[in-house]
């Protein structure tokens, strides 16, 4: 299968004020072209052979065997459908770039003696934030054809509400342009891992329109 990482606008429409939160600073260019032909290889699907892995895990300091070891802790990412959502293809890109730099850290502690099965415990966990984030991304989608492109932020508010989330409550948002929400673009619902609690709504009639990374 051969899926393109969805690329996010980097612009966003005024409706009344925007804000700005912050912003994780980009990769340096050699890690980033490093990322990108690993996540080519994910994207293809299946257990890559040595030869294939063999230039980009030189790229990575790692060995051909480590980075399967990797794959094979990770397994295959889960396709998704031809008519999916905006949101959807957004957790698409996110959770390959998220998977290719889980998959370089299995592969380095598997060159440091991690057994499979160490390896496949802490890949457990990233598999399960992928799919909370690929739940919430439905979601989303479902809201925006009910609501259009803007959408509204809900946040349950309690003791337990992180501030970013809090910070958002009440705000909207463009579904085709995702928030920085504590550092990364995020939908609700996908924040800290995919345990967060907040809802897509129609938009807030006085919310403020939170701008996307540019």
């Amino acid at each position: 299968m051969s899926v393109t990482a969805p690329q996010v606008g980097p612009g966003v429409a005024r409706t009344g004020q925007t804000v700005q939160q912050g912003v994780q600073q980009p990769p340096q260019p050699s890690q980033h072209s490093a990322l990108a032909a690993l996540i080519v290889v994910i994207a293809a699907g299946g257990i890559p052979t040595l030869a294939a892995l063999a230039p980009i895990a030189a790229l990575f300091g790692v060995t051909a065997e480590s980075l399967q070891a990797a794959f094979q802790a990770m397994g295959a990412i889960p396709p998704i459908a031809r008519d999916a959502s905006v949101p959807e293809r957004v957790a698409l890109g996110v959770n390959l770039t998220r998977r290719a730099q889980l998959i370089v850290a299995l592969a380095k502690r598997a060159m440091a003696g991690a057994s499979a099965e160490q390896l496949q415990r802490q890949a457990q966990q990233s598999i399960d934030a992928h799919r909370r984030r690929a739940e919430a991304a439905k979601t989303v989608g479902a809201a925006a054809r009910q609501f259009g492109l803007v959408l509204g932020w809900q946040s349950v508010l309690d003791s337990r509400t992180t501030e970013g989330c809090r910070q958002m409550h009440g705000n909207n948002f463009r579904v085709d342009q995702p928030p920085i929400v504590e550092g990364a673009p995020a939908y609700p619902g996908w924040v800290h891992g995919g345990t967060c609690r907040c809802l897509p709504v129609a938009p807030w009639p006085n919310g403020k329109l939170v701008a996307a990374a540019r």
